[in-house]
C-alpha cells in the first residue's frame, strides 16, 4: 500500500513537474489553425503578424478550386488573441469572384494600423499559361499596370485589431514596373524601419517576372508616409547561377535591409543580398549562403531585437524535399546561422515568423493539408533540441 502511495506521488510529482516547466518557458504543441475542407477546400501561404495589443493575425489564400497557385482565391484570415492557443473565426478579408487573390504580406505600424499587400490576378490568368482550372486553360497574363489581362497590386488596412478591412486600393502604379508580367509580395511578412535615415520607412519585399523569360528579381517596394504613396527599389542583381525568387527582407543592426531569398536554379540553398539605403537599391549582388540549406521554397527571415542582436529564420532545412521545419538564429546579421531548433521533421513547406508580445516566437507553417501554428521560447531556439 506504502509502496503505491509513493509511486502515485512520484507519478503527480512529475507530471506536475513538467506542467510548471512548460507554463514557464511558453511552449505549446502545434496547433491546426486551418484545416483545408473547413470552409475552403484548401488553404495556402500564410502570413503572420502580431498587432501592437498582442493580438495574432494569420493570413491565407482561401482556395476555392483546391491546391491550385491561380485559380479562384480569396484573402481570407483568422485572428488569436490567446498567443496562439485558439484561433477565431474565418475573416474573409476580400473575395472578388472567380479571380485569384494570392501572397499576403501583411506589416503592423507603430499607429497600430495594419497594412495587408497582396496580388490580384484576372481568372483565367496566370504567369506561365495552360494550366487547367474550371473554366478551362489558362492564359498568360499580359505585362502592364492596368487592364482586364493584367497582375495588380491591392493594399488593404485595418485600424480595428484586424477585425474589419477597408475596400481594396490598387497600388500597382507604385509597386510593379510596366513591363514586367507580375510583382509578387513576399509572402510572408513587411517592415518598418527602427534606424538610420530611413527610419520609419516600410519595406515590402517584391519578385518580378518577364513575358518570355524563365527568370526573376528581387527588389523593394516601399512607402515613406505610412502606405499612401509607394515607390520600387532597384532590383538585386542574381548570381550567376540561379534567381531570386519569394523573398523575405530583415532589418541589420546598423538600419541595413538583408534580403533573403528562395532560388530555383543552383545550389540547394538560400541567397542574400544587402542594401544600405532603405531598399532603393543594392549594394551587395544576390549570393549563396550555405548555413542556409533550402530545397527551392519560401522561407521567412524577422528582427527579433536590436539588443541583443538577433535575426531569426525559419524554412525547410533539407536539400532533400519539404520538410524538416527549423528555426534558425544569428547574432551577427545573418554571417553565420545556427544550427537550428527542428519543429517539424515531416513535411514542412511555406511558412511565417512573428515575435508575439510576450517575448516568444510564433510560427504558422503548412503541413500535409493543414496550417499549424506553433509557439516556442527564444531560450528554446537557443538550445537547438
Amino acid at each position: 500500500m506504502e509502496i503505491g502511495k509513493r509511486l502515485f506521488a512520484t507519478f503527480i510529482l512529475i507530471l506536475t513537474t513538467a506542467i510548471m516547466s512548460s507554463m514557464r518557458s511558453g511552449a505549446m504543441e502545434p496547433v491546426v489553425a486551418f484545416k483545408s475542407g473547413e470552409g475552403y477546400p484548401s488553404y495556402r501561404i500564410p502570413g503572420l503578424a502580431t498587432t501592437r495589443k498582442g493580438t495574432l493575425l494569420a493570413f491565407m489564400e482561401g482556395r476555392e478550386e483546391g491546391d491550385g497557385d491561380h485559380r479562384q482565391q480569396d484573402m481570407v484570415l483568422k485572428r488569436s488573441t490567446d498567443n496562439g492557443k485558439t484561433w477565431g473565426e474565418l475573416i474573409v478579408v476580400h473575395e472578388d469572384g472567380d479571380h485569384c487573390l494570392v501572397n499576403p504580406c501583411p506589416v503592423v505600424l507603430d499607429s497600430g494600423r495594419i497594412l495587408l499587400m497582396y496580388q490580384f490576378f484576372p481568372a483565367g490568368y496566370d504567369i506561365n499559361g495552360h494550366r487547367r482550372y474550371k473554366g478551362g486553360k489558362t492564359t498568360q497574363l499580359d505585362a502592364g499596370l492596368s487592364g482586364p489581362t493584367v497582375s495588380k497590386n491591392l493594399l488593404v488596412y485595418s485600424d480595428d485589431d484586424g477585425k474589419t478591412w477597408s475596400k481594396p486600393r490598387d497600388v500597382t502604379a507604385g509597386t510593379k514596373r510596366a513591363h514586367v508580367l507580375y510583382a509578387a509580395t513576399g509572402p510572408g511578412n513587411g517592415i518598418v524601419l527602427e534606424k538610420g535615415a530611413h527610419k520609419g520607412r516600410i519595406v515590402i519585399p517584391c519578385v518580378e517576372g518577364f513575358p518570355g523569360r524563365k527568370t526573376a528579381n528581387v527588389y523593394a517596394a516601399y512607402s515613406d508616409d505610412d502606405g499612401q504613396t509607394w515607390q520600387m527599389g532597384e532590383p538585386a542583381k542574381n548570381a550567376e547561377q540561379g534567381f531570386g525568387h519569394e523573398v523575405a527582407m530583415a532589418e541589420l543592426s546598423d538600419g541595413s535591409v538583408m534580403a533573403n531569398t528562395r532560388v530555383d536554379k543552383g545550389k540547394h540553398c538560400r541567397q542574400v543580398a544587402i542594401s544600405r539605403d532603405g531598399g532603393a537599391s543594392w549594394a551587395t549582388p544576390l549570393t549563396d549562403d550555405e548555413n542556409l540549406v533550402d530545397p527551392r521554397c519560401q522561407g521567412t527571415l524577422i528582427r527579433y531585437s536590436f539588443e541583443p542582436n538577433i535575426l531569426l529564420f525559419a524554412n525547410p532545412a533539407s536539400d532533400d524535399g519539404r520538410k524538416d521545419g527549423t528555426i534558425k538564429i544569428s547574432y551577427d546579421d545573418g554571417e553565420s546561422w545556427s544550427t537550428g531548433l527542428n519543429v517539424c521533421k515531416q513535411r514542412f513547406s511555406y511558412s511565417s515568423l512573428s515575435k508575439l508580445k510576450d517575448g516568444s516566437i510564433g510560427l504558422l507553417y503548412e503541413h500535409k493539408g493543414e496550417m499549424r501554428f506553433v509557439r516556442v521560447t527564444l531560450d528554446e531556439v537557443k538550445a537547438e533540441k
